[in-house]
This record gives C-alpha cells, structure tokens and sequence, in this order.
C-alpha cells in the first residue's frame, strides 16, 4: 500500500471540514450545544443520529451504524474507497490543500478507475450459497495456477479428481442421511456394512428406540396441528402400499399448510410410534444416482384410529442455553455475565400458535431482509435461520426472554432486541 506521510494525513485533517464535505451532500445539519446534528447517510436513519464536532472536525454516528472518524474515514465510507484512494481524492479536489502538500515528498497514488466496487456477493445470500461462492473461488484458482495449467494440459488426472469429488459429496451426503434417519441407529449402520445375517433387532438404547432417554436430543408432545397430520397420513397410507415422502407431502399438502420439514418430523415420529417404517430407494437421473425415502405403514399403523392412544412426540426445534458468554467488551465480572445468564433461564416462555408462528417468521425474514440491505451485509449476520424459526416459535417479549434462543446473544439482543419485539408484536 503506498506510504501516506503523518504530516499530509494530520493537515488533511485539520484543514478540510467534515462540516463542509457532509453539507456538499446534501445533508441538513442544525446546532445542538457545541456539536451539528443532522441525519446519517450511512443508514437509513429517520432520527437525526449523526454528530460532527466542528472544532475537533470529527464525526460519529449515534443510530445503527454505529460509524465515526476523522474525515478521511468519512470519504472512506462514503464513496466506498480505500485509504490512500481517500487522501487522494481529499488532495486533488481541495486545490489549495494539493498546491500546498506538492512540495513535500509525496508519492502518488494512481486512481481507480472505479470508485465503488459492486459487492462480491448479495447481502441476501443464505449459508449454502455463500458456502458456493467461496468453493468457487477457489476451484478457478487452482484452476488458473500454474501448477494446474500443466496439469490441465495433460488432462491424465481429470477423471480421477472428478470421481474422487463425487466419492467425498457421497460421503458427505450418507451421513447427513444417517444424522437426519428416522429409523434404529444401530440397524441403519449394520445395514451400511452389508450385514445380512443380522435380525434386524432395534438396539432399544439410540434416540429412536428411547427417546425419553435421550440427552442431547429433547421432545415434546405433538400439537393439534401435527397430531391432524398424523392421522391424515394414516388414512391415506391405508389405501397405498407404499408412497415417497416427497410424493405424499404434495397429496396431502398441496396448500402448504405444514412447513415440508415439519411433515419430515411428523412422520419420524410416526416411525417412532411403530406405526410406520422407512425404506431408502434410489432413481437414475442423467446418468446420476438421486437417493429418496419411501414409508409404509406396519400392522399396528394399518389398525389405529382416532379413538385408540397413541405415544406421539415431536423432537424439539431447539434447546434452551444453560450458560452463555457475554463479549469481553461489555467490561462485567463473570459473576455478573453468570447473573445475567441465569435470569433468563427462569423465565417462562408464552406459547404460540402455529398460524402465528407463520407470520412472525413471514415477517422477521422481511425485517431481517431490509436491515441486511441496510447494513450492506448478508441476512445470516443479523442473525441465523435457527435463531428465527426458534424466535418464531417462542416469541419472546423481553430481552430476557430473547436471550435464551440459541444464536442470539447479549449484543444482538441490545442491538436488535427493540425492532425484534416490534415485529412480533405487529405480526400476531
């Protein structure tokens, strides 16, 4: 990066006004005490939360953005430059200030041809295709190596580092499978290994076979909603064979009315209340191999009604966080932090209906959209879709209550806690 001496960043500074440079762009600035307020243009600010101080010719941004500088951070930002682009510019349209810094021993910069670089990716962007991104990036660079090149050139490697892609995506696939299975975890694995003489007997110990023992993963008893899909799938399944998933969801659902997911898990713990089974099948599509699930029902499936109990329990969305570390910068003992973690362990959470759930979610997705546009940054770094789904879920009214969803922690929740708490409360 080129050398900027001290003595021309300090007498940019002092000579050229913040004042003057935010009042070229338009922005209304009244007197309030010793500072100039006005609003910033940083964010989409709707109460006046920019302050300059005129005599220390410095500048802050008290709302969302958080901003502040000197006036070079101010070019900086806005005109989407570089620090040394920004003295440059600062430089040459401040003639006076240029003639004056030319005899020192300045090295030029030379310019950009373009001001403002278009981001590399959209704001909007979820995990999955930020995770495509940066795996792109990185093939067409080892692509464009040298080493590569050559490589390329002998095209004798190319059939191997292809299979050897589709053999680790496989891979990675089998255990998402295995993870997300809604069947014996010992039986799936015996039948992975080809393990035919095996009775196929459950092991009684996994979260299938035993889910009131289950540690890591908790369960809750099914609402009217999921337990109205059960039997809906029950007297559908007794006129069929067997169906894919996939393919009774859309029979069954075709409004939508359940999330796909939440049909997933209805029928998982239909698989857990024996009432059905799953079977992995495969079909052949471009010459690739695309795996899906089919279910059917067993005896005791065929012979259940409404009238007859069944031990139907759902896996719970997430887990409520025993401890939390609050950032170092908050400056609290760990005694405090401990405190203030522990009080919102306690606090009861009000239920929330499944259409409310719906439009909660419907509309944090939208606030969380526009403030991502806002802030220039991807959605997931408001805040992740686990934490939304469970904010959904939960709607909590307080900061307390807010502070006990996984992902949301003592920053976030101060930082957003007010927006959050008006959404919820507009949506329901």
């Amino acid at each position: 990066m080129p050398y900027v001496p001290p003595e021309v960043k300090e007498r940019i500074k002092r000579e050229i006004s913040i004042q003057r440079l935010a009042e070229a762009r338009g922005i209304k600035l009244t007197r309030s005490g010793k500072e100039l307020i006005g609003l910033c243009p940083f964010h989409d600010d709707r109460n006046p939360s920019l302050n300059i101080d005129p005599v220390k010719n410095v500048w802050s941004c008290k709302g969302a953005c958080g901003e502040g500088g000197d006036v070079i951070r101010w070019v900086e930002r806005a005109e989407g430059v570089s620090f040394t682009h920004a003295v440059e510019m600062l430089k040459r349209e401040h003639f006076s200030l240029a003639a004056g810094l030319a005899a020192g021993p300045i090295q030029t910069v030379k310019q950009s041809t373009v001001r403002k670089l278009p981001p590399l990716i959209d704001a909007t962007a979820d995990d999955k295709k930020l995770l495509g991104i940066v795996v792109d990036y990185y093939h067409g660079t080892l692509k464009r190596s040298p080493e590569a090149q050559r490589y390329l050139g002998e095209k004798v490697w190319r059939a191997s580092y292809i299979a050897q892609g589709d053999q680790k995506r496989a891979q990675i696939d089998q255990m998402i499978r295995f993870s997300e299975n809604n069947q014996c975890r010992m039986m799936s694995l015996v039948r992975h290994f080809g393990d035919g003489s095996d009775g196929a007997t459950s092991c009684g110990v996994c979260d299938f076979c035993a889910p009131a023992k289950c540690v890591a993963q908790r369960f809750r008893t099914a609402t009217d909603v999921e337990r109205s899909a059960l039997y809906r799938v029950l007297n559908a399944m007794k006129q069929i064979r067997t169906r894919s998933t996939g393919k009774l969801y859309m029979e069954l659902f075709p409004g939508n009315e359940i999330s796909r997911d939440n049909f997933e898990e209805i029928l998982g713990a239909m698989a857990r209340a024996g009432l059905l089974i799953f079977a992995d099948a495969v079909f052949e599509k471009d010459g690739k191999q695309i795996p899906y699930r089919t279910v059917s029902l067993t005896p005791a499936g065929r012979m259940t009604n409404e009238t007859m109990p069944v031990l139907f329990v759902m896996k719970e969305a997430a887990r409520p966080v025993a401890k939390r570390k609050l950032s170092k910068k908050s400056g609290k003992s760990k005694r405090a932090r401990a405190t203030a973690v522990r009080k919102p362990g306690g606090t009861k959470v009000a239920s929330v209906s499944e259409s409310d759930q719906r439009r909660i979610e419907q509309a944090l997705r939208s606030w969380r959209l526009g403030e991502a546009k806002r802030r220039r940054v991807p959605a997931f770094r408001i805040f992740g879709d686990r934490a939304l789904l469970t904010i959904a879920a939960t709607a909590p009214r307080n900061e307390a209550e807010l502070l006990t969803v996984q992902g949301i922690g003592a920053g976030i929740a101060k930082k957003y806690g007010s927006h959050i708490f008006r959404v919820i409360a507009a949506a329901r």
